[in-house]
C-alpha cells in the first residue's frame, strides 16, 4: 500500500476506480520521468568520457567525475533516486516518504545500492552523488 493513500477496498464504485486509475498514471509518470533522468545522465557520462579521451585530460578533477558517473550508471532510476535523497541530507524515513514507499522498502534500496557501489558508509554515498554532480556541493 502506498504510503498515506487509503483506498477502502470493499467499494467498488466509479470514483474508486477513477482515483486508482488516476494514481497509476501519476506513478507511471513518476517513473518514466526517473528513467528518462538516468538516460540522460548516463548520456552525459558517455559524452564526458569520449570528450575526455579525445582531448588527452588528466585532470584529475574530470577523471574523478568520469569515475563518479561510471560507478552510477549500474544503478537503477529508483536507486539513483534514493541516492539523491540521501546525498541531499534525507533520512531513510524521510526518503520513503518522498517515494511514497515503505520504511523497509527504502531500507533495501539504500542497502542494494550501498552494495553495488561497494560503499559502506552514508558520507561515502554523500561524496560519490557529489563528485558524479547528482547534487551540487553547497556552501
Amino acid at each position: 500500500m502506498l504510503q498515506g493513500i487509503h483506498v477502502p477496498l470493499a467499494e467498488n464504485s466509479p470514483d474508486v476506480v477513477e482515483e486508482l486509475a488516476m494514481l497509476r498514471s501519476r506513478l507511471d509518470a513518476l517513473l518514466a520521468q526517473s528513467a528518462q533522468e538516468l538516460q540522460i545522465m548516463r548520456s552525459r557520462c558517455d559524452h564526458l568520457r569520449r570528450t575526455m579521451d579525445g582531448i588527452g585530460v588528466s585532470n584529475s578533477h574530470f577523471r574523478a567525475r568520469a569515475a563518479a558517473c561510471e560507478k552510477l550508471s549500474s544503478l537503477s532510476a529508483r536507486e539513483l533516486e534514493v541516492l539523491k535523497a540521501i546525498a541531499e541530507g534525507l533520512s531513510t524515513k524521510e526518503v520513503a516518504h518522498r517515494l511514497s514507499i515503505t520504511f523497509k522498502t527504502a531500507v533495501s534500496h539504500r542497502t542494494r545500492l550501498m552494495a553495488k557501489l561497494d560503499i559502506h558508509e552514508t558520507a561515502g554515498l554523500v561524496r560519490l552523488a557529489i563528485a558524479a554532480g547528482l547534487v551540487p556541493l553547497e556552501a
